[in-house]
């Protein structure tokens, strides 16, 4: 489906005199525990995932505390199961008992005054969470090691439940373990496990009897169905993110540097309510293009480039992927509007063949098809898009078929280094029961609404001011 035609007045991002925030939770129910969804939703995942492990229980690890100053960003399994950002928390989820434990650091006077409020174990934080038992950390793997054990705490070898746990790096903005294991792989003399290799070590030293069993794929098929409330929340990420790559559209013309335009969306981002980006944003112009992930931004554009934004907001854990590209100096080449149409093409094909029973390797097909169409089949590098939610590149089978609930992400990609373009488009597309629903479509995509839109002033940066920056090319 065509986005709605772009009006010059539904451009307008930010009324001038007022700067409304997104209003998105109800009222705390205490300042330790504020999650975006009701308890009730938390609960109905773990009573979901319980009923899938009655042989043992699963531990999940919060993110740890950070050393350093970056805000503290929950492990994504950990939330989806609870809504705590407690630092250093472990959840665990008794199939055998049907019981949810929360384990969690009991902190000090001075840290609580440095780092603000923290759940406390007892029976406030069990009401305000819907979590059976919320324990002290430090009765953690005492009780861990007499629910693995048939006999008491002192033989634990006599293993009578499954443990369940994560056998893949947590992978978020806050710890990327995964790239910590990458590095690892690179570097043979880098022998850091990752935090989940760890764990799984430290429990068979333990328990060295008791049954070990991944739940990754327990919960990535779960995460990647969406409830009605994750959806919600996507598409009012995705919205905010939509108005942001408009007004980093605006505030383009030669000679203004990449990490400027991604500022001017990141701004929209802030104001709009969203607490971080879902990922770095790529702010890539002329030969940066090819470069899938470039992260520098600091390139000045000059005319004649194509510059694309890649981005996205996240909003309470759950994020958007967008990607827009555009002529730097207003109007393409014609080349490279018959390739940006080639681009444009696949990008509506794929989107109106999303629904119910497709799959990705269909879709992928489809676009293939269109670039073949268009004579550029050799310059599509393959890989249609991806599932989004907790994480950009989110959890799930991809060979399993669309269901209502899933969130994928359209990306048909040009990419031609010898003439120093790279063209990528890039839509979140929600799966309904009678088809799609483009949440995304607030950014247009068609030429003449792009120029449109890049011929409005910003409504951020004023035109004579930005451009000043001693970036380089």
């Amino acid at each position: 489906r065509r986005p709605a035609p772009v009006h010059n007045r539904s451009m307008s991002l930010i009324p001038r005199r007022t700067f409304p925030l997104v209003l998105l939770c109800a009222a705390p129910l205490f300042a330790e525990y504020n999650p975006a969804f009701p308890k009730e939703e938390f609960a109905a995942r773990r009573a979901a995932f319980i009923g899938k492990i009655s042989d043992g229980l699963a531990v999940f690890l919060g993110a740890p505390t950070r050393s350093d100053t970056s805000v503290f960003r929950q492990n994504n399994d950990f939330y989806y199961f609870s809504g705590v950002e407690t630092p250093d928390a472990v959840l665990i989820l008794d199939g055998v008992t049907k019981k949810s434990h929360l384990f969690v650091p009991l902190f000090t006077a001075r840290e609580r005054r440095s780092s603000g409020p923290q759940l406390e174990p007892g029976r406030d934080a069990e009401s305000a969470t819907g979590i059976d038992v919320v324990h002290p950390l430090s009765e953690f793997a005492p009780f861990l090691m007499v629910q693995l054990s048939s006999m008491p705490a002192f033989h634990i070898g006599w293993s009578s439940k499954t443990a369940y746990v994560s056998d893949w790096p947590e992978g978020d903005p806050s710890s990327d373990f995964a790239f910590a294991a990458q590095l690892k792989a690179l570097q043979p003399w880098d022998n850091r496990p990752s935090r989940e290799a760890a764990f799984i070590r430290w429990l068979r030293d333990q328990a060295p009897l008791a049954a070990i069993k991944s739940y990754n794929p327990i919960v990535d098929d779960m995460r990647r169905v969406k409830s009605p409330l994750e959806a919600a929340m996507i598409r009012k990420a995705a919205a905010i993110t939509a108005n942001g790559l408009n007004e980093a559209i605006r505030a383009t013309r030669p000679g203004v540097a990449e990490y400027q335009i991604a500022a001017a969306a990141d701004f929209v981002y802030a104001i709009s309510g969203a607490q971080r980006l879902g990922y770095a944003d790529i702010a890539a112009s002329g030969a940066n293009g090819n470069i899938w992930h470039y992260f520098a931004n600091r390139r000045k554009m000059d005319s004649g480039d194509v510059i694309l934004l890649d981005s996205g907001a996240e909003l309470n854990y759950y994020g958007a992927d967008l990607t827009r590209t555009w002529p730097v100096s207003g109007e393409f080449t014609p080349d490279q509007r018959e390739m940006y149409a080639c681009v444009l093409d696949a990008s509506l094909s794929v989107i109106a063949a999303v629904h119910p029973g497709a799959t990705v390797a269909q879709l992928d097909a489809l676009a293939r098809g269109v670039f073949a169409k268009h004579g550029y089949e050799k310059y599509y590098p393959g890989g249609i898009g991806h599932y989004v939610g907790l994480a950009v590149h989110d959890v799930g089978d991809p060979a399993a078929p669309f269901v209502p609930g899933v969130v994928f992400n359209v990306e048909p990609i040009l990419d031609m280094p010898e003439k120093r373009v790279h063209i990528r488009l890039e839509d979140t597309i929600l799966v309904t029961p009678d088809g799609h629903e483009n949440l995304t479509a607030g950014s247009p995509v068609q030429i003449d609404d792009l120029a449109r839109l890049q011929a409005m002033p910003s409504t951020l940066f004023p035109r004579i001011h930005i451009g000043t920056s001693s970036a380089t090319k």
